[in-house]
């Protein structure tokens, strides 16, 4: 009988507890400021030159 008791205690428990630990959680993610190290995604310019002729060992 104590153990029904006291898994329905502990379910009825972890019903009030958990979803405010989860919005706890949730809002210290959300305050956390992006870091601005990584702007370098923008489009890479590459040259229209022709390379050099390789010569016969594969070097340039």
């Amino acid at each position: 009988m104590y153990y029904v008791v006291g898994s329905l205690a502990l379910a009825a428990g972890a019903m009030v507890i958990v979803p405010k630990v989860i919005d706890y959680m949730a809002d210290q993610f959300n305050n956390v400021k992006p870091q601005d190290n990584d702007d370098d995604w923008g489009p890479e310019i590459l040259s229209k030159e022709k390379p050099k002729k390789e010569d016969s060992d594969g070097e340039l």
